[in-house]
């Protein structure tokens, strides 16, 4: 229980569609930073969905955090892999607010932990129905990682199924901003679109955006990396995009496989899970795939660069890459579909629109360094004041602690009769 008059909840239970641990994408990271932030006023327990698992006992993450994992049923992965082969894209997510009753521990999980008191907060739109379901009770936040909608549209191809997830996709983002107290995009972009679409209350958008541990991330400038890449032996010039498993960023991949053949000069690195689709492809010599790599090598990548490439072209949200390169002091090119979200200008990285790259590659690499010097100090400067974990986190526990949110309305069933008839 809350104690008296206390605004704080007696604990909070998080849904996802992903586990969090080991935080190897942009979406892991900022689920696991805003809940070790939320876990310094009361417990906080993510309920995350997961495949092929045995279900194990709650998992420390951090003082008042873990994390219980709920594998899916073979009912439920059987299900979703039919909808995955219509769709032609991976769907977990989406088909989790269809198909979440085929996984009954998921809502029993939250329905233990959900004690008086506690608040709810659906990470992306998907969980919202189990949560409901397991706690109708419970005050909500919704972590708004983007505009589900808009992202899923750009994913999507056109056919039947395609129009049918879709529709899940609005239905629960807008039950989500109906729904919740407090609404957390990572922008001020995301929380217009988010007004625009589902008419979201201004009172109810806490802009939490995402971030960097800069404490932990190594600032390396032009002269220091020259000598870490000269100790190595390496006298190609080095170019490197990090990146998981989400199809923007194999949109980008592909893009930066055909710079690659124009630049033949330069070494291409690609990093992260968005690795494997392209493990079989026939790829340029100078083009690297890492795979997913330890934390060390991770962190050596970023000091020994020549520069790092983002070459999105769809999204949304905002790319915590960014916010890393920055931190670490790689010069970035960036289309300005990768900056959005972060305000960021030329005198913190160089934009550049696709057909450009290579051109802005050639810039990049010509620049003197002290011009190179002074972008990366001036990004550096923006990623400590504006964008550090430890900022944003002590930002979202005051929204929080400000006022007990308030029950969700109850106006029926979070399902509509159309959803229910399609989750089968």
């Amino acid at each position: 229980m809350s104690a008296a008059g206390s605004s704080v909840p007696s604990g909070i239970v998080v849904g996802s569609t992903f586990a969090v641990t080991p935080p190897r994408g942009g979406g892991q990271l900022r689920l696991l930073h805003l809940c070790r932030a939320l876990a310094e006023l009361c417990p906080v327990r993510i309920v995350a969905l997961t495949a092929d698992e045995a279900p194990s006992a709650p998992s420390p993450l951090a003082p008042n955090l873990v994390e219980q994992r709920i594998p899916k049923t073979t009912e439920h992965m059987r299900a979703e892999l039919e909808l995955e082969r219509e769709a032609g894209i991976p769907v977990t997510d989406i088909a989790f607010a269809r198909l979440h009753s085929l996984t009954p521990a998921f809502g029993e999980a939250v329905r233990a932990a959900a004690g008086p008191g506690a608040a709810l907060l659906a990470c992306h739109p998907y969980p919202l129905r189990a949560l409901a379901a397991a706690a109708p009770h419970a005050p909500l936040y919704y972590d708004a990682q983007d505009v589900a909608a808009d992202l899923k549209a750009s994913m999507l191809r056109p056919s039947a199924v395609a129009d049918d997830l879709l529709e899940t996709t609005r239905e629960v983002e807008r039950e989500c901003c109906e729904r919740a107290a407090l609404v957390l995009p990572v922008s001020a972009q995301d929380g217009e679109r988010l007004r625009e679409l589902y008419g979201l209350a201004p009172e109810r958008i806490a802009v939490t955006p995402n971030g960097v541990d800069t404490a932990a991330v190594r600032f390396t400038d032009p002269r220091r990396r020259g000598e870490i890449r000269a100790r190595l032996g390496l006298h190609r010039a080095q170019a490197l995009f990090l990146g998981s498993w989400h199809e923007p960023n194999l949109a980008a991949v592909r893009h930066l496989i055909q710079v690659a053949g124009e630049r033949p000069g330069v070494e291409f690195l690609v990093a992260g899970s968005a690795c494997l689709p392209f493990r079989d492809a026939e790829l340029p010599g100078n083009v690297t795939l890492l795979g997913v790599v330890p934390d060390g090598l991770r962190d050596t990548l970023l000091a020994i660069v020549d520069v790092a490439l983002n070459p999105m072209s769809s999204g949304s949200g905002s790319n915590i890459k960014m916010l890393d390169y920055l931190a670490a002091g790689v010069p970035v090119i960036t289309t300005e579909t990768g900056a959005r979200g972060l305000d960021l200008g030329v005198e913190h990285v160089r934009f550049a629109r696709l057909p450009e790259f290579p051109a802005a590659l050639d810039a990049a690499l010509a620049e003197p360094a002290q011009a190179r010097d002074a972008r990366a100090r001036c990004a550096r400067t923006l990623m400590e004041q504006r964008f550090d974990w430890s900022a944003i986190g002590a930002s979202l526990r005051a929204r929080v602690s400000g006022g007990t949110p308030a029950a969700p309305a109850q106006s029926g069933s979070t399902e509509t009769s159309s959803s229910l008839s399609r989750s089968r």
